[in-house]
């Protein structure tokens, strides 16, 4: 909870983060940049269908998968549940936001680049809310993942999937009518 997760290089899989087994509560991290040789740059998630991890008010973004898929995301095996997160700007030759395998996947208010095309792969459950317009980061080329006043994820989010009262920068997660989809909350 509450991490910045970036430029790390993974081997295999889950250049950000490897979860096998258990499933974690995976909340407010910015996750940026990382690199999974074979899948999921940004988050992977294996034999976790036990446990469901909850994957919620994260800034998942310019992540690599260059050999397999899920640049963003990778569950093989896991039912995870995925809220208010943005899932952007990530690359992999087969779903390069976010692949799944043998998994029961539901996905509500988030903001993830090519919902609707090819963005995802495998099937998932779409539990409403979702977007596919860009975020509007500050500055994206410069490390700055928060929101600019006119973004579409302000006040868009699920109040009822967040964990905890502060968002990545410790300000209260919850400003305006509504949570903000990602890990930083626009301050009124």
């Amino acid at each position: 909870m509450n991490n910045v997760i970036v430029n790390n290089d993974a081997e295999n899989n889950g250049g950000g983060i490897y979860c096998n087994g258990k499933g974690p509560t995976i909340t407010n991290n910015l996750i940026a940049s990382n690199w999974g040789q074979y899948g999921a740059g940004g988050i992977y998630c294996v034999f976790t269908s036990d446990s469901e991890p909850k994957i919620v008010n994260n800034t998942i973004v310019h992540n690599m998968a260059p050999e397999h898929s899920g640049g963003g995301i990778r569950c093989i095996y896991s039912d995870p549940f995925l809220a208010n997160n943005i899932i952007w700007g990530n690359t992999s030759p087969m779903g390069p936001q976010i692949c799944f395998y043998e998994a029961d996947v539901t996905i509500s208010f988030c903001a993830i680049e090519d919902v609707d095309g090819n963005g995802v792969d495998g099937s998932w459950t779409d539990g409403g809310g979702n977007i596919g317009t860009d975020p509007l980061f500050v500055d994206a080329a410069g490390g700055d993942y928060r929101l600019t006043q006119s973004s579409p994820c302000i006040d868009a989010g699920d109040n009822t999937a967040i964990e905890g009262d502060r968002d990545l920068d410790s300000n209260d997660r919850i400003a305006g009518s509504a949570v903000d989809i990602g890990a930083y909350e626009m301050q009124e």
